[in-house]
């Protein structure tokens, strides 16, 4: 008999196991903060915020990535540390939940008086990513000057990120 005491029956089984069973997938476990930086004008409408918290998301999430947030935060001055105190609590929360990553966007905006109800777009934007274990800074981007193609620019910054986080 073919599959008698020789063992081809159990080697052959374990062979196509072996084919049916997918590739191992990894995923990071990212999450998002978005800080919109300079001086509150009453009535001027800041709608990037969504926008680039949204469009970073929905790149990572379709790269297979687990995502979170944290709330936007709007803050009246120029940040100059890399790491903000105003977002310490949410790097903290994000350790704690066992995220891999740490994404900051910072929206600057200009102090141009617009009028009520006008929209106003970010004068300059960075984005920050820190890996959380051993917390680090492992890239940065900037983008200065009027952005044509904002929905364009946020999903090549996202693509961009996700490029330099395949060799962590």
């Amino acid at each position: 008999m073919v599959f008698g005491k020789s063992g081809a029956m159990p080697a052959l089984f374990c062979f196509f196991i072996g084919l049916a069973a997918p590739a191992p997938v990894f995923a990071y476990t990212v999450s998002f903060v978005v800080i919109e930086t300079g001086p509150v004008q009453a009535g001027v409408v800041r709608d990037s915020a969504n926008l680039w918290e949204n469009g970073l998301m929905d790149v990572f999430f379709n790269a297979g990535h687990i995502v979170s947030n944290a709330h936007t935060l709007r803050v009246d001055r120029e940040i100059l540390k890399d790491f903000p105190d105003e977002v310490q609590g949410d790097i903290d929360e994000a350790r704690q939940g066992g995220v891999d990553f740490f994404v900051m966007a910072l929206l600057d905006y200009p102090a141009d008086g617009k009028a009520p109800g006008t929209a106003v777009k970010p004068r300059q934007i960075v984005l920050k990513v820190f890996s959380v274990n051993p917390y680090q800074k492992v890239y940065e981007q900037g983008y200065s000057g009027p952005i044509r193609d904002e929905s364009a620019q946020v999903k090549n910054a996202a693509r961009s990120i996700l490029s330099h986080l395949g060799d962590r």
